[in-house]
């Protein structure tokens, strides 16, 4: 992820934005798949994070493998109590918020047409996508942002950064997929709103919007749905790796959004959806612009 202004011209933009290094992170669904990677590379980068899951055995294995800067606390982020608590325990083992990265939520069965050999769609699964990926994601923020509030400012005014995950279903929902690309569209579509909410804060809020990855849940995908999936991949024709997900969090922290910053580096999985969906205002491919700011005003 490299700047559109070089350094040279402004020394202070390559020294810009959030270190991971002694922040702390709360990462939900980090257990495994996508969160697992953010919290190995966060961690890795010199980060402290807490693990909010319901998976307490690949919670408590990873807690126990990467030693006393990782915590673990088991929530539905969709609990007010839960996640509340967890942000408690949060600040009270390293001391603040600065970064949230929302990787939770749980599928609520299988895909499913609106109209099928059984009926129509059970309501009640579509109402329990839509409480663990946009009410539980919704959740999260309002409290880690709450936290992350009473942070001291840097330079920039800057106390903390939300990482919201929706997916390319959200403009490209494929059959079977209504109450999953209903969830994953209200996560996109609340990045704008809750962006301006909180930038008065100093938080950024940002969504990014992957594809097909290799988690466990993309690795249990029945064959034919994975090859379909991966043919319709532009480039390169293979599934996404969480690393590459973790990389492009961890460049979020990093750079600001008072510059531009080219993402031509995000391609593949990403190139449906994140590329406009990373930005509260695109106005070019590839070009992340600073929230706030019209189509007119960014250039």
């Amino acid at each position: 992820m490299t700047a559109i202004f070089e350094s040279a011209a402004n020394p202070e933009i390559s020294d810009a934005g959030m270190h991971l290094q002694n922040h702390t992170a709360i990462i939900t669904g980090a257990a495994s798949g996508l969160g697992e990677a953010t919290l190995r590379r966060f961690v890795g980068k010199g980060a402290n994070a807490m693990i909010l899951d319901v998976n307490d055995e690949g919670g408590a294995a990873l807690m126990e493998e990467l030693g006393n800067r990782v915590r673990f606390t088991h929530a539905d982020v969709a609990d007010e109590a839960a996640v509340s608590a967890a942000v408690d325990a949060t600040v009270a083992a390293f001391g603040g918020v600065h970064i949230l990265v929302n990787c939770g939520g749980s599928a609520a069965g299988p895909p499913r047409r609106t109209v099928g050999r059984d009926g129509p769609y059970p309501l009640p699964e579509f109402a329990e996508y839509i409480r663990s990926y946009l009410i539980g994601t919704f959740n999260t923020t309002r409290l880690a942002a709450h936290a992350m509030s009473g942070n001291d400012a840097d330079g920039d005014g800057e106390r903390g950064v939300v990482i919201n995950t929706a997916s390319v279903a959200a403009q490209d929902g494929q059959i079977g997929q209504a109450a999953y690309a209903a969830a994953k569209a209200g996560v996109t579509g609340m990045t704008l709103p809750l962006a301006r909410d909180l930038a008065v804060l100093g938080v950024r809020v940002m969504t990014i919007s992957p594809g097909f990855f290799d988690t466990p849940r993309g690795i249990a995908t029945p064959e034919n749905i994975r090859e379909s999936l991966i043919a319709q991949t532009p480039f390169p024709t293979r599934p996404g790796i969480p690393d590459e997900f973790a990389h492009l969090a961890q460049a979020i922290v990093r750079d600001t959004c008072s510059q531009l910053v080219e993402v031509q580096s995000c391609n593949h999985q990403f190139s449906s959806g994140v590329m406009y969906q990373l930005s509260m205002y695109p106005f070019a491919s590839f070009v992340l612009t600073p929230v706030g700011l019209s189509k007119n005003e960014a250039t």
